[in-house]
């Protein structure tokens, strides 16, 4: 249809041509030589440009052009005054027919040129369209009295709200609440009713109700000099505002935590004065000592001052990081009778540093057990109010015991620390919790500082603190929940059997009363290794004490015959020698542990519950 449409165009256009042409012809014939007959034939050739082909503007020119001649053959003679007349009327024709076609041209490339532009802008427009539609930010148009009239898919996402539901509404009656501050939305309104463009940071609310912070910018839309609509641009800036919240508060904690930190530091110079000044004296002393047995003394209450310094700086290091808000919490899963062992030995390492007997009461069996919570926050707990009543070098003598129940099935175990100090550790709890830190020293402020984060840090673990007075003793008592994941009852609960390998009379009394006082009665005694490798084959023991430099066989071949034989004794070597070669060759041997003389109730009571502790685990 369009090629036929076309064809009939072209055929239409040529009978034009044609009878144009034929009409200058017969005119050129009535005009007398001498006159630019011709000059008609432009029309023809002007006309021929609508066919928007060249061939065919060519043709027509041909055409013209042998018209023309066969025209100057053809015309009659004329007068001057007839060719001056026709010259000038074909000349003014000639001058009007170009100018009308290039005025016709003219506005045709004009019109096309704002039809191209049209389609640019269209097209913009089209990309802006599909920019503005799919932008992340929130874009909102409204018209002059502020009322929507398009949202686009970013602000349905940011608001809930689609565009059915806000058209012809103001956006403020939608979004805005109780949060929104009125002093923004006044100094908004304020910019729309005065049509200028305006930049601010609000609370809207979503359609389900929850708040969030936004970073508008409204601008107005100028026609003939007055706002016609308004175009505002919303980016969400929620995460923004909640950052600069906490930091903010961080500032504030961080001001808080100034005069805690101070006060943590002074703990922790209060606390590490006595290891310190243990260690210096230590070091004077070394001097002086050339007995071999004194070098072993000193040796041994170096190592004690440098356990105890190391344990006293972990506490405090460990309340400076929980002061500065991190959390401590560890949740996991671990071996009941390991972490008891462990939180006894720095225990009895704070207080035998400090010079004071350390007692071990009622402990539950713990072989076998697993249990899963914070295990750290109780040990932490423990370390601290252990130290807190020995800065105050009051207590005469500290005992820790352990009692465990069974609720809801999981385990509670009670904690307890008991200072013979008159109350006077209770006293001071109560006093710097109820007096103004203005009011009490330094000190007491630290103290009372590191007690309020370990308190926290219980809270935090579902754990709780009592605190007694009984007038003769200070009691505290830590208690902590944990989860029971296996449990199993101890294979032999029956009486220990050891048998004692020394061949020196004065420290076979010694370990005997050690031992004695530490409830084990039945106690076996052999004068040198030999024999004691042969009572250890015909009797079962469960701990043998051995000596080293003894006749007939030394403790150190006994202790390797004995495991070669397969007993499974527990084995604690009793030497005077410390060296690292014998101590290695012990353990080599099969030794659980190796203590060195003189030997210490402390010493000696941690070393035998390790051990049994160990063996018991590896026979379960």
């Amino acid at each position: 249809m369009n090629i036929i449409m076309a064809f009939l165009k072209r055929v239409h256009l040529t009978i034009w041509l044609v009878l144009l042409s034929v009409g200058i012809f017969l005119l050129d014939l009535t005009i007398p030589l001498g006159v630019a007959a011709g000059v008609p034939y432009v029309t023809v050739i002007l006309a021929s440009l609508a066919s928007k082909n060249q061939n065919q503007t060519i043709i027509w020119a041909t055409i013209c052009t042998v018209l023309t001649l066969v025209g100057y053959y053809m015309s009659p003679v004329g007068s001057d005054v007839w060719k001056v007349v026709f010259n000038r009327v074909l000349a003014i024709y000639a001058i009007w027919a170009v100018a009308i076609v290039s005025l016709v041209l003219q506005e045709r490339v004009q019109r096309i040129k704002q039809l191209e532009l049209d389609l640019h802008q269209s097209n913009y427009r089209s990309t802006l369209g599909m920019v503005a539609e799919y932008a992340k930010d929130a874009i909102v148009i409204t018209d002059k009295q502020g009322l929507v009239q398009w949202v686009n898919k970013g602000f349905e996402d940011l608001s809930g709200y689609t565009l059915a539901e806000v058209e012809g509404k103001k956006p403020g009656d939608m979004l805005q609440g109780k949060l929104t501050s009125i002093s923004e939305i006044k100094r908004l309104s304020d910019a729309i009713k005065s049509g200028q463009p305006i930049q601010s940071e609000i609370v809207n609310y979503h359609k389900n109700g929850t708040p969030y912070w936004i970073d508008i910018a409204i601008s107005p839309v100028i026609e003939e000099g007055q706002a016609d609509r308004f175009i505002a641009v919303e980016r969400d800036i929620t995460e923004r505002k909640e950052l600069e919240l906490k930091l903010a508060e961080d500032k504030h904690s961080a001001v808080q935590g100034s005069e805690q930190r101070s006060h943590l530091l002074s703990l922790m110079s209060q606390e590490l004065t006595q290891p310190i000044a243990n260690l210096l004296t230590l070091a004077d002393n070394m001097n002086g000592v050339n007995d071999a047995d004194e070098c072993k003394v000193m040796s041994h209450q170096l190592r004690l001052a440098s356990e105890s310094l190391s344990i006293t700086t972990k506490a405090i290091s460990d309340l400076s990081i929980i002061a500065q808000g991190e959390v401590l919490e560890t949740i996991e899963t671990f071996d009941a009778n390991e972490s008891i062992s462990t939180t006894t030995n720095r225990l009895a390492t704070l207080v035998e540093a400090n010079d004071l007997p350390f007692t071990i009461g009622k402990m539950p069996r713990s072989e076998g057990v697993k249990l899963k919570g914070d295990k750290a926050c109780i040990e932490r707990a423990l370390v601290y109010m252990a130290l807190f009543a020995l800065s105050h070098k009051q207590a005469r003598e500290i005992t820790f015991a352990i009692d465990t129940k069974v609720v809801d099935e999981r385990l509670a175990c009670s904690f307890e620390l008991t200072f013979s100090d008159a109350g006077a550790t209770a006293q001071l709890i109560d006093r710097i919790r109820a007096t103004k830190e203005s009011s009490i020293q330094a000190m007491d402020v630290a103290l009372a500082t590191g007690y309020e984060i370990i308190i926290e840090s219980l809270k935090a673990a579902e754990g709780k603190v009592s605190i007694f007075d009984d007038g003769e003793n200070s009691r505290i008592e830590l208690v902590q929940t944990y989860d029971i994941i296996a449990a199993s009852l101890p294979k032999d609960d029956g009486v220990k059997k050891v048998l004692i390998a020394e061949d020196n009379k004065v420290n076979v009394i010694v370990l005997t009363k050690l031992l004695k006082s530490l409830g084990y009665e039945s106690l076996d005694v052999a004068v040198d290794g030999q024999q004691a490798v042969e009572m250890a084959t015909k009797k079962r023991y469960d701990l043998i004490m051995m000596d080293n430099h003894m006749p007939n066989m030394t403790g150190l071949d006994a202790t390797k015959v004995i495991k070669d034989k397969g007993i499974n004794s527990v084995i604690i070597a009793c030497t005077a020698d410390t060296g690292s070669e014998a101590r290695s060759a012990f353990f080599e041997n099969g030794a659980s542990d190796v203590i060195y003389k003189p030997i210490k109730k402390n010493t000696l009571e941690t070393a035998i519950t390790n051990a049994l502790n160990e063996e018991q685990e590896i026979t379960a």
